[in-house]
């Protein structure tokens, strides 16, 4: 009917996105059965997970925003919860994060459908009867994504959660909830570290709260175990040009979050100072980058002002500071709306 082999071969690690989109378009025209065999076999596909969370731009990246729509539709969100059911949860942990991102598109969808269903009642444009359909559709919806992640996600990653907590000293339910938005290592790349950084940050700043032993958690062991040994000094460099407006508005009356701000500069500028000169100098090239953008007093809510670090604690990194303090100066006084506030090169310029 689709032009395509029903037959599903779980041994077989092929995945087309076109065939995908096929049997979760198909309706009542394929069996429940027929969609719950396709997707175990897809939850078990490394190259479905390289196309979810590698390199999806241009057309790949319209198809997968369609596809996310489809598999959040109340048909094919009885599919994965029949199918969680029904063949267990030994899929690799990127299936939770897949899972658990088609979850949070639902909740989005709902919350704007049930304003929308409201406003149309409101101005008269439909009936009570068809508002009340709309309503109880839109519940179905959200109650199955509810129980795909309460019930089966949560139970699918907690032994890799509860691991993580006793090697880094994270409670376990922050370590649970970065687990579920953040792919296993392998579907990670260098070009994904901001996006993901984004992410994990977000995560630990909204998760974690009255946690009193910040000073015991191991940084170096968390981003090992969520982003890889290879990244860890595009991790210390995220940290270190991140802005301090991102927990101003949302988590400013936070002591604890205040405390994780601070842990993880410590550990940033650590990373950084035991790093290669290399890698120091490209840190700086982007941090006077991202200065040189800014506007305003918004280069006073860096993460870190380079050029105040003590040399005695930091000297490779100052010594690289120290380099190019003058194009560092003259990008904070043009981000600023000042001009000729930097002395001639081979002289210190001061930041007031």
């Amino acid at each position: 009917m689709f032009g395509i082999n029903l037959y599903v071969d779980r041994n077989d690690d092929s995945f087309s996105i076109d065939r995908a989109l096929d049997v979760f378009t198909s309706g009542k025209d394929m069996k429940m059965s027929k969609k719950e065999k396709f997707l175990d076999k897809m939850l078990n596909s490394p190259n479905f997970y390289g196309f979810v969370f590698v390199d999806n731009n241009g057309e790949k990246k319209e198809k997968l925003k369609k596809f996310y729509k489809t598999m959040s539709e109340k048909e094919n969100l009885e599919v994965i919860n029949n199918t969680l059911e029904d063949y267990g949860l030994d899929y690799p942990r990127s299936a939770a994060t897949f899972l658990f991102t088609v979850c949070s598109y639902v909740t989005t969808e709902c919350n704007k459908l049930a304003d929308s269903v409201d406003a149309d009642f409101k101005s008269g444009s439909i009936r009570r009867s068809e508002k009340e359909d709309k309503m109880d559709d839109i519940e179905e919806r959200f109650a199955y994504a509810k129980s795909i992640n309460n019930d089966f996600l949560n139970s699918m990653i907690k032994g890799y959660a509860k691991k993580m907590s006793r090697k880094t000293g994270l409670p376990k339910e922050v370590c649970l909830q970065v687990v579920k938005n953040v792919p296993e290592k392998a579907y990670i790349t260098k070009d994904s570290i901001g996006q993901y950084m984004n992410i994990i940050t977000d995560t630990l700043y909204t998760e974690i709260d009255e946690y009193d032993d910040v000073d015991r958690i191991d940084w170096e062991n968390f981003f090992k175990m969520v982003i890889g040994d290879e990244f860890t000094k595009e991790v210390a460099m995220y940290l270190t040009v991140e802005s301090a407006n991102r927990i101003k508005r949302t988590w400013k009356n936070s002591e604890t979050v205040q405390d994780v701000w601070d842990s993880l500069s410590a550990y940033a500028l650590d990373t950084l100072e035991n790093s290669p000169p290399t890698v120091i100098d490209h840190m700086i090239g982007l941090y006077k980058k991202i200065v040189a953008s800014m506007s305003g007093d918004e280069k006073n809510d860096l993460r870190v002002d380079l050029t105040k670090l003590d040399e005695d604690v930091f000297p490779k990194i100052r010594a690289s500071v120290d380099k190019c303090y003058n194009d560092i100066k003259k990008a904070v006084d043009i981000a600023k709306g000042k001009k000729d506030r930097y002395k001639k090169d081979g002289e210190l310029a001061t930041l007031n």
